[in-house]
């Protein structure tokens, strides 16, 4: 009954689900008997369905934290991340991906140097080759038909704009849509040079945010440090106003001190003087050559200082004012121009003690002890619901309900069929894992390498050639070939071992404190078996020396039988010589 779905495709676990959505915070014992149902039910090991991890990934956030980090459910997730069409579109995933950036960051260099050429004034001569370009078109497609795919099978779970509203499937898009478009603008030449530059560089910035998202969905180190950040700015938001309302004090009250103070006029006739001599200094150093002769030569010579100068930045504007204030607090001191007042000087030192001193190691102190949390109490919780909602997303797109639509489109099935489907369904159990014969040839080939093996002594002649073609051929051949197919011909020992993560259980829980006690348990029985062992050995020892000094014993009396034996032997000879004498006579 656990796996009975109602008229409505619902487990009993959306009965449950529904339940703990309508308890608040100050129901502690509610949501304890709550938690105790989840753990009973999560104990009998239901089937591993859609509508099972759907239910998981619909419940609200305190109840889903406390399911995900149940063992039955890590086990479920470990089995499905190891099938072969999760590992393919992981693969796939990081093909399309390395191919992205490899082929934006090499196709943009070079549209940008067409584009900056004044010799190309058209825009075909700045237009990149289309052949270059196919690798984004290819994997822009791919990831948008995975988007595509992902919002058709999800559609009776939540609503479209629900879906588009969350922040990673967002950032899925808007990677697709920055990928083509500037794509696009590569191959036409078209749009403006300057936004081009700045779309280019922002595009590059999602293609490294999909790099943290996808590392985030197959190891937990990542997925700890991305939710720690995320954890740690949401919750710096009252540091973070405070902040920036000394900034802006400090930085007003700088630019108010420093109006129309003697010093301004000073800076201005400095500013004054330095454009004047650079105005000078270009005219002189013209040359009425090809300018690209010498570019291509050697290109001008370089100006000593590079660094831009700007005397006395709070005379300028309060933008130049609440710049430089926050630059100060970052580490770029310039104290010298607050000499010429005394309270300016002594806002400076205020200023230090203040934001240096005191909000700075606040800061730290904040981050430390949030980002504490998230690596000691949520590590597993932030992980694992992040491979829910990986394997969820995977298993709608194998199974969702889009399968049924196309099928009944084209009149493929009935309702008969679509019973007898979900019968076998019910009946099917997917949390075994698959004994088939790539995991069994894969095993073999690993067992040949176990020094046991050869024990009959024909290991030299047997096992080190066949050793060698398997290290050498079999088993790189086999791995290349599950390469080539994005995982998909792995045996499942190494899909297992890329994806399948430990399986932690609550320290808090009672499995937990269970499973302690249990071990305490072994330990005392290995401890007490030690023992024994000590014992039986020390008592055999002792036996065989007893035996060895019976042995002695016996053969030493066998010799003094032996001897009494020839005594009586020759008595008895002398008495029947004495007795055939005495006849005789």
């Amino acid at each position: 009954c656990m796996d009975q779905i109602d008229s409505e495709k619902n487990l009993p676990l959306h009965l449950l689900s529904t339940k703990a959505e309508s308890v608040d915070e100050s129901q502690f014992k509610t949501r304890d008997t709550i938690q105790d149902c989840l753990d009973t039910y999560l104990k009998v090991n239901p089937k591993t369905s859609i509508e099972f991890l759907t239910g998981i990934q619909a419940m609200p956030e305190w109840l889903r934290d406390i399911a995900v980090i149940h063992p039955t459910v890590q086990t479920m997730l470990n089995v499905k991340i190891s099938s072969r069409f999760p590992t393919m579109i992981l693969m796939l995933d990081f093909y399309f991906l390395a191919a992205t950036i490899a082929s934006f960051s090499i196709t943009s260099r070079e549209s940008l140097d067409r584009r900056f050429n004044p010799q190309n004034t058209t825009n075909k001569d700045r237009a990149v080759s289309g052949a270059l370009l196919s690798p984004l078109y290819i994997a822009a497609i791919y990831f948008l038909g995975r988007e595509i795919t992902q919002m058709i099978s999800v559609r009776t779970q939540t609503t479209i704009f629900a879906y588009l509203l969350q922040a990673e499937n967002m950032l899925n898009l808007a990677f697709v849509f920055l990928t083509m478009y500037y794509t696009i603008l590569m191959q036409t030449g078209l749009g403006d040079d300057n936004s081009f530059r700045t779309g280019a560089s922002i595009t590059m910035a999602t293609c490294y945010l999909q790099v943290l998202a996808y590392l985030k969905s197959i190891l937990i180190d990542f997925a700890v440090f991305v939710s720690g950040v995320v954890y740690v700015t949401t919750r710096l938001v009252a540091f973070l106003v405070c902040l920036i309302i000394t900034v802006a004090a400090f930085a007003q009250m700088w630019y108010t001190i420093f109006r129309q103070s003697s010093e301004c006029y000073l800076a201005a006739e400095l500013e004054a003087e330095e454009d004047l001599s650079a105005n000078e200094t270009a005219a002189d150093d013209y040359v009425d050559d090809d300018y690209y002769d010498d570019l291509f030569v050697g290109g001008p010579e370089e100006p000593d200082d590079c660094e831009p100068t700007m005397y006395y930045p709070f005379c300028r504007s309060l933008y130049f004012s609440v710049y430089k204030t926050f630059t100060m607090m970052l580490g770029e001191i310039d104290d010298e121009i607050f000499y010429w007042n005394t309270f300016s000087l002594v806002l400076f030192c205020l200023f230090f003690f203040m934001e240096v001193i005191i909000l700075l190691n606040i800061l730290i102190a904040i981050i430390t002890d949030l980002y504490s949390v998230v690596t000691n109490e949520r590590a597993a919780i932030v992980f694992w619901s992040n491979r829910l909602a990986f394997i969820t997303d995977m298993d709608m797109v194998t199974n969702g309900p889009w399968k049924k639509t196309v099928k009944s489109f084209f009149r493929l099935r009935d309702e008969e069929d679509e019973d007898e489907e979900e019968a076998a369904a019910l009946m099917k159990n997917n949390d075994k894992v698959d004994i088939s014969w790539e995991r069994i040839l894969w095993k073999k080939l690993i067992e040949c390498f176990d020094p046991e093996v050869d024990s009959n002594g024909m290991g030299m002649i047997i096992y080190v050639p066949l050793r060698v073609f398997i290290s050498m051929f079999l088993i790189p051949l086999w791995l290349l070939l599950g390469i080539l197919s994005a995982g998909w011909l792995w045996p499942p020992q190494v899909r297992e071992g890329l994806f399948v993560q430990k399986v932690s259980i609550p320290q808090d829980s009672g499995e937990a404190q269970e499973m302690e006690s249990r071990l305490e348990e072994v330990s005392e029985l290995q401890k007490e078996l030690k023992a024994v062992q000590d014992h039986l050995v020390g008592q055999i020892i002792a036996d065989r020396k007893e035996m060895a000094a019976l042995k002695d014993q016996v053969k030493g009396i066998k010799r003094e039988l032996k001897e009494e034996m020839r005594n009586i032997k020759g008595v008895m000879t002398s008495l029947f010589e004495v007795q055939q004498r005495a006849m005789i006579s």
